[in-house]
Formats: structure tokens, sequence, C-alpha cells
């Protein structure tokens, strides 16, 4: 993924932290003309890489994120919302996640941001692997999941 202008923007601003609020605005009004939304997006995950971000905000941005998702930006927009969702490291931010994600049941889409999220929360996926299982369009998933959940077993058993 290409760093974008907005991005560039705040990477070289040094004052990022003063004019955080500035880009808070510009982020939300973007999201919410629908204009630039990936761009915008991709700009709030690397402001919270150096600012964190509120609980309230984070499901502010999100909403109008969610609003904004169509075939042609869900794969870049999953990814970085999955991105969020691992700096955060906040659980109760998976199911939203997840469940927004299994509406578009698209194994290129989703298989990725999956494999993100199970690396770094991989435990808290063993509650879903059941659920995917169960619905055949799903099965991508789960054969994903435990495949992952064996190779982890396979790699402690190795470093112990």
């Amino acid at each position: 993924m290409t760093v974008t202008a907005q991005t560039y923007r705040a990477k070289t601003d040094r004052n990022l932290e003063k004019n955080y609020a500035t880009y808070i605005r510009e982020i939300k009004t973007n999201l919410m003309e629908r204009k630039d939304v990936v761009d915008s997006l991709e700009c709030m995950v690397y402001i919270d890489t150096k600012i964190f971000t509120s609980r309230a905000l984070y499901k502010e941005i999100i909403t109008l994120v969610k609003e904004c998702i169509t075939e042609d930006n869900a794969q870049q927009i999953f990814n970085l919302w999955a991105d969020w969702i691992i700096h955060q490291r906040k659980l109760e931010f998976l199911d939203e996640f997840i469940f927004e994600t299994l509406a578009y049941n698209n194994a290129s889409i989703l298989t990725h941001c999956y494999i993100l999220l199970f690396e770094a929360f991989d435990e808290y996926f063993y509650k879903f692997v059941d659920l995917f299982e169960e619905i055949k369009e799903l099965s991508f998933i789960s054969n994903e999941l435990k495949k992952r959940m064996q190779e982890n077993i396979f790699n402690t058993r190795i470093n112990r």
C-alpha cells in the first residue's frame, strides 16, 4: 500500500499532537462525504500509533467507515481495520469486525485480515471455529484457523 498524501502529511508533521484535532476533523469530514475513505482510515491508523485513540473516537470513526465499505475498497479497509484493532489490543472490537466482514463472504477479501488478527489474538478465534465450520460459505476461514492452530501447537512443542 502506498503512503497517501494525508498519511504522509501526518508522518512528517512535527506538531502532530498539536494538530491532532485538525486531522480528526479532516478524517471525519472525508468519511462523511465518502471521499478518500481508504486514505482517511490509513491516516487514522497511523495517527493512532502516535497518539492513542479513545474508545469513543474509535467507535465513531469505525461507524463512519462501515458506511463507506464497497466491493472496491473492502480489502483495503478490512486490512487497515484489522491493523487498527491489533494496535488497540482490544478484544471487544473484534466482534464488530468479524460480523461486519462476514457480510462480505469473500475468501480473497477476508483471508488476509483474518490471518493478521489470528496471529495477534489466536486464543480469541477458537470461539469462532465452530461458527465458521457450520456455515458452508465460511468454511475457508475455519480451515485456515484450524491450520494455524495446528501450526501454533506444533511450534509450541518444538520450542519446548
